[in-house]
């Protein structure tokens, strides 16, 4: 059909003289430039719009990102901040902590002064505190005396642990001969060669001499060479003696036919010596 049309134009054209003919064909080529210049105008026109959308959907993920990244840097500022705040609680903490520590060493060091100072009292070989305990006691005072968690017991002794902050031991011994259970010789000690080991505060190498002489008047002095210091608890002819060597950091209270072999020979207090029966 196309075609017949076709051949009926070229008929007509021919037909049409030679200012026709030019009129028409002049009249065709601006209906075909307006045709194309308005299909390329269309398609600009539609890559324009793509454009502005895809600009808005990058300005929209800008928008997007920084809002993000404000929000992100807003926790880390408000992270930081409690960081900060939680240091300085432990900075304060650590401080008072120091402190307390401090004054409690300090009340520790002068209750320590304290308990040095009234180690025995006047006229007894017993530590306050420590003569619940005697000689001539039956060994199961010892059990009413102390918390059994620091009592160590052995065939013929029983050993007391951290009795005191300067007496950590107390050494009962018991059941000489025919007296069963009965305690014949106390040895208060202070664990010397062990303090600094244990962290335990340094002791005064004549503590127990200056304590002793205190609390029982002056001394004998007796040993080889003359390191050993004794005193007798009364008077009585029977009476107990106290021993204590140098700056061993012990002595003991026992009944007076026995004595440590460091205290042999005995002197008086004039320097005679004794001889014992």
């Amino acid at each position: 059909m196309s075609k017949i049309f076709s051949l009926q134009l070229v008929e007509q054209f021919k037909k049409l003289d030679t200012a026709g003919q030019v009129a028409l064909l002049i009249s065709g080529l601006s209906i075909f430039g307006t045709g194309y210049w308005a299909g390329t105008y269309m398609s600009a026109q539609s890559v324009k719009i793509e454009v502005e959308k895809k600009n808005l959907e990058m300005s929209r993920l800008q928008l997007a990102t920084e809002k993000l990244q404000s929000e992100a840097a807003s926790k880390a500022e408000l992270a930081t901040t409690n960081l900060e705040v939680a240091q300085g609680v432990i900075r304060d903490l650590q401080a008072s902590e120091a402190s307390l520590r401090a004054s409690l060493k300090e009340r520790e060091d002068q209750l320590f002064d304290t308990r040095m100072a009234a180690l025995l009292p006047v006229g007894s070989p017993y530590p306050a505190g420590l003569d619940d305990v005697k000689i001539g006691d039956h060994i199961s005072q010892v059990d009413a005396a102390y918390q059994s968690e620091n009592l160590d017991k052995r065939k013929r002794r029983v050993i007391v642990d951290n009795a005191d902050p300067i007496i950590q031991w107390v050494l009962y011994d018991h059941s000489r001969e025919e007296e069963d259970g009965i305690i014949y010789k106390i040895t208060f000690d202070t664990r010397k060669l062990f303090r600094e080991l244990d962290n335990l505060p340094d002791l005064p190498s004549d503590l127990f001499t200056k304590a002793l002489t205190r609390a029982l008047g002056e001394a004998g002095v007796s040993g080889r060479d003359k390191e050993c210091s004794w005193w007798f608890v009364s008077d009585q002819d029977d009476a107990d003696m106290v021993f204590h060597v140098g700056s061993s950091g012990k002595y003991s209270i026992q009944i007076n036919d026995i004595a440590p072999t460091q205290c042999f020979p005995f002197y008086d207090r004039d320097g005679e010596r004794i001889e014992l029966d």
